[in-house]
């Protein structure tokens, strides 16, 4: 029977609304039968930056553990104590950007023996907007799926691209919630007008972002699926706020239940295998419908997820314990790895002592 494990989970409450997933999906992990304890680590707990923003080579995390009363009402109202870094089997991470890629480094190297959800590796390389460039290099069968895009370093970049597409929009390569996306159209409704505001945002994105040209109807078709290893959860469609044009619910949209069609289907098909490759088992992405009604990706979500609430909400499917289960079941699964190397690496010692 498989060793009963501690999880920490790494959140910043500062950033939490009603609907965060991370609630619903923590309150099925601490029934699960592998699982012994659930500590949470906020990064909005001055005694974590040291952790959080310093990086330091730290002796102990300031926790507390989940029970059944923790809600998004309640997550303050809770006791910290101190546990080492050692005292946990495996971190899940619930953290919106700003995640720097050092960060995510850092993790992988302070908890060198942990089960970590998602792969912080693959997460450096996949919670970025330019992971669609990469798909369209590395799957040549996603190009269809992916509308005109290029990760731009210049204000030559941005104007060559606009020029090519006309109504297009900036993306800031590393957000979330609709933050650090700006619209830039030659008539109706925009953000960007000159080329003194395509510099201004650049700036403010450390002179790179991603350029998508603008799809006619993306303000009402914007359509989050999740998926855990391949299984697609569910999927809502967003709607913007009254005079909005973002429909992510961190920016005031709304949301109704919606289903998964053939595209976004075979998107997962093919993307999956490449995603788990990297460690990338629970993510989200985000659909819009082109010029002709398809289908296409816009976004993949890999570090916090969101919707997991809503999808729970809307559907009465308890898609939570989907999700916890799943993670006993990877946590199992890396135990038995982590057992096979001892035994390995323990055979490998005796016969060298014979050598």
């Amino acid at each position: 029977m498989a060793r009963q494990c501690k999880v920490l989970v790494l959140t910043d409450s500062s950033l939490h609304g009603p609907h965060e997933g991370i609630y619903v999906v923590l309150q099925s992990l601490i029934k699960e039968n592998l699982i012994e304890s659930v500590s949470v680590c906020d990064r909005n707990d001055d005694d974590n930056l040291h952790f959080y923003r310093d990086r330091l080579d730290v002796g102990g995390l300031s926790v507390f553990e989940v029970d059944e009363w923790y809600d998004y009402e309640t997550r303050h109202a809770h006791m910290n104590s101190f546990q080492s870094l050692e005292y946990f089997d495996a971190v899940w991470m619930f953290l919106d950007h700003p995640v720097s890629p050092e960060f995510l480094r850092y993790i992988k190297g302070m908890f060198p023996k942990a089960f970590i959800m998602n792969c912080p590796l693959g997460v450096e390389e996949t919670s970025t907007k330019a992971v669609l460039e990469d798909l369209k290099r590395e799957i040549s069968s996603t190009t269809q799926y992916i509308p005109a895009i290029k990760v731009c370093t210049s204000i030559e970049d941005v104007e060559e691209f606009h020029k090519e597409y006309g109504d297009i929009v900036l993306k800031a390569l590393r957000d979330f919630g609709g933050a650090g996306v700006k619209r830039y159209k030659t008539n109706g409704e925009t953000d960007i007008r000159t080329v003194q505001d395509v510099q201004t945002f650049l700036g403010k994105q450390g002179g790179q972002c991603l350029a998508m040209r603008y799809l006619e109807n993306e303000d009402q078709s914007d359509k989050r699926t999740l998926v855990f290893r391949g299984q697609i959860l569910g999927s809502v469609l967003r709607r913007p706020a009254k005079d909005g044009w973002l429909c992510n619910i961190a920016s005031g949209g709304s949301a109704e239940i919606s289903a998964p069609n053939i595209e976004e289907k075979t998107l997962v098909d093919v993307i999956d295998p490449w995603l788990q490759s990297k460690g990338i088992y629970y993510y989200g992405i985000d659909t819009l419908k082109d010029e002709n009604g398809r289908r296409v990706l816009s976004e993949i979500n890999t570090l916090n997820i969101g919707g997991a609430k809503i999808v729970q909400d809307l559907t009465g499917e308890d898609i939570s314990y989907i999700i916890a289960s799943g993670f006993c079941d990877l946590l199992s699964e890396h135990q038995d790895l982590q057992i096979s190397n001892d035994v390995r690496d323990q055979w490998s010692e005796l016969f060298s002592d014979f050598g």
